[in-house]
Parts: structure tokens; sequence; C-alpha cells
């Protein structure tokens, strides 16, 4: 009974087996994009753009995620909206928030071809989803500002929410600028709770994602961005030839320089984009949401900031399925991730 009733637990909790990169890396990344941090990566952060808070909230620039809000204390605020899992949604939709006190005892039967019912794992101890991610409380007189709005909860008290969905904290994170709670990218089927990200200081035609080296800048149509280690400050050594394989980005007649986004005049009528005084450029017949530009020497992907190095024993290797982390002899390492299946994806 004991080995049935064990063999139950681990179908309930929908564990995987996965490289340990793979909930790190973003969309964009491919077996072909920069493998490793460059020797001089440097310490400069993301610029994030500043908008209206309410009182009390900040900005906060984190090592993985780039710039999230955050409270008083630096806790970055997260979200649950609504996702699809296998057998069904799971989630919050905007101005209607289902994380509460209800401490659930039983698989909901969302992520695996197994059905609900099954008693979950350490019942006993089990925390209700309020007790794991509690609420961002709005003061009696708290007033709605910009994105941040305000819903009123069933349990009697206001709750701040961004574009309509309510936040929340993580009790995972005791120190300011940590997302131990969730992260941006996902992961697989789990209805992650992810965090409300601060916009970032680009100009319109570019975007930001997140990648397991850093916080990697892309076109708006999702072509990688390069710079060149031949170009100077402010001045593009990419003439004829290199032409034919790579295209300055080119800057509207209106554009303005914007945060540490500059313009420099390559000829009359033609500006280009700069970032921290480097030319921009895409690559030349290049597919979007690849990066095979950063394998030609002298050239290299931009990146608004970098994450910390992980440590000497670890690697990072291509493969496959994208960037990953190894160990000091290239071997993959994975990590087995349980998911316990309720419907409040603890």
């Amino acid at each position: 009974m004991r080995a049935v009733a064990a063999l139950r637990r681990l179908l309930i909790l929908g564990a995987a087996v996965a490289p340990l990169a793979a909930v790190a890396v973003g969309a964009g990344t491919t077996a072909a994009s920069r493998s490793q941090w460059p020797e001089k990566a440097g310490d400069a952060k993301e610029q994030p753009e500043q908008v209206p808070m309410p009182p009390g909230f900040q900005i906060v620039v984190t090592g993985q995620e780039g710039p999230v809000f955050a409270d008083a204390r630096g806790h970055w605020y997260s979200v649950w909206p609504v996702r699809q899992l296998r057998n069904g949604p799971v989630g919050e939709r905007k101005g209607q928030p289902s994380c509460d006190r209800t401490i659930y005892r039983e698989n909901a039967g969302l992520m695996s071809p197994y059905p609900p019912g099954f008693e979950l794992p350490e019942v006993a101890t089990r925390k209700s989803c309020l007790d794991l991610w509690p609420a961002v409380i709005a003061d009696k007189d708290a007033k709605p500002v910009g994105k941040w709005t305000i819903v009123d909860r069933k349990e009697g008290f206001r709750q701040w929410a961004y574009d309509g969905y309510a936040l929340y904290t993580s009790v995972l994170d005791d120190a300011p600028g940590q997302v131990n709670g969730g992260h941006s990218q996902g992961s697989g089927e789990v209805g992650v709770r992810r965090p409300v990200e601060a916009p970032s200081m680009v100009p319109p035609q570019f975007k930001v994602d997140t990648t397991l080296v850093g916080r990697i800048l892309q076109t708006n149509e999702n072509y990688s961005v390069y710079a060149s280690s031949k170009d100077a400050p402010d001045r593009s050594n990419c003439t004829a030839a290199c032409l034919d394989e790579w295209k300055p980005i080119q800057a509207p007649a209106y554009a303005k320089p914007r945060g540490e986004f500059g313009i420099i005049d390559r000829s009359p009528g033609l500006r280009q984009w700069t970032f921290r005084k480097q030319p921009l450029y895409t690559h030349v017949g290049e597919p979007f949401q690849k990066q095979y530009g950063s394998d030609v020497p002298g050239w290299f992907n931009v990146f608004l900031q970098f994450t910390p190095k992980p440590p000497a024993d670890i690697t990072v290797q291509d493969s496959p399925t994208g960037v990953v982390l190894a160990d000091r002899n290239g071997k993959t390492i994975y990590m087995y991730n349980c998911a316990d299946d309720a419907l409040d994806q603890q």
C-alpha cells in the first residue's frame, strides 16, 4: 500500500526532469546564441523608465529580470495571469483575484492525464495561496494612478492591481531585489507567477528579452541587435562590403536620443541608433529570433545588462534546445521540477 501511495503522489506532482537552464532562457535563444558571459561583461544596469506609481512603490533593477516594480522593502510585485494548462485554465483574470485562504487538499487534474481527487503531498503542513503570496493591500484612502488600480476582495480588503491583475509579493523573497517566487519566462505547463516588469527606457523600435546571460536587445520584429568591436564610440566603421552583411538600424527623422540610446549621422538623411555609443545593426538575411551573427568574429549581441556569472565549476553550453547550464566537463545539468497540480499551483 505504501508503494501505491508513493506512486500516486509522484503522479500528482507532475514531476519532470529538465535541463537546468530551460526556465531561464528567453524564447529567442537558440543553439547558435552567445554561449558564455563575455570576459568584460561590466556592471552596467538596465535603465528603467520612470512612470507614475502609488506612494511607497519603487522600481528595483534585479540581476535576472531587469527592472521590476517592488514595495518599499524592495520585494518585487507579482501577478498570476490566467494560463491554459493541459486540462484547463489556471490563474487570475483581470479584476478577479482568486488567490485566497483556501487550503487545497486534493489535486485538480490540470497538468496530468490522471483524474482529480488524489491527496496532495504534505497536506498537514500545506499553506494557503495568500500565505505564500501575500496580497498587496491598498489603504482605504488609496486612489488609482496610471496603470495602478484597486480591486475589492471578497475577504473585505482592497488590493492593488497593475493593468487589471491583482498584485502579490512572495514569502520566498527575504532580501531586496530577489525574484524567487516566479519568473517572466514561465515553466512548461506550470501556472507560475511572474514579476511585474517596469518599462525599460528604450526607443519604440526596440524591446528587451530575458535570457540566461542577461537582458538582450531586440527589434520589435524580434530580430537580434548587434554591435561591432571595429566601430569607434559614436562612429560606424562598417562601410562598403560590410553593409552587404550588416544593416544599420535607422532612426526615423523624428526620433530623439532616449536614455542610453543615441543617434549618429552616417550620411545626409541616414541616421543610425547607438547604445552606450555603440552603433547598432541587424544581420542581413538572419531569420527573426535567431542569433547567428554572434558567431561572426568581432560581432556580438547587445545586452542592457548581464546576469551574475555562475560559479567556476558551472559552464554554459549550446544545445539543440537552447543554452543550458553544464558542469566543467560540458555535461548538461538537470533539475527535478515538481508541481503539485492544485488550483493554486504551489
